[in-house]
């Protein structure tokens, strides 16, 4: 999938995703966590809101290319 398009689902521009990235962040009950995990992180775009809210966050995917994007991503956002 991701040698076609390095974002093959469109979640950093489909209105849906956006949303439901929204939704998931409104359901967390604390501004801040010690850590998050992320099982199939695909290209990072809810990794980067939750470290934004995390000390730490654990993000996974059989993908080396999602990670590697995911990993760009959080570098760019000066996460960690």
């Amino acid at each position: 999938m991701y040698s076609e398009s390095v974002d093959p689902w469109q979640l950093q521009s489909r209105w849906y995703e956006r949303r439901k990235y929204a939704i998931t962040l409104a359901l967390l009950p604390y501004a801040r966590y010690r850590h998050a995990f992320e099982p199939g992180c695909s290209i990072g775009v809810l990794t980067e809101l939750l470290a934004r809210r995390c000390d730490r966050v654990t993000a996974t995917d059989v993908s080396a290319v999602a990670l590697n994007v995911t990993h760009r991503r959080l570098v760019d956002a000066r996460c960690r």
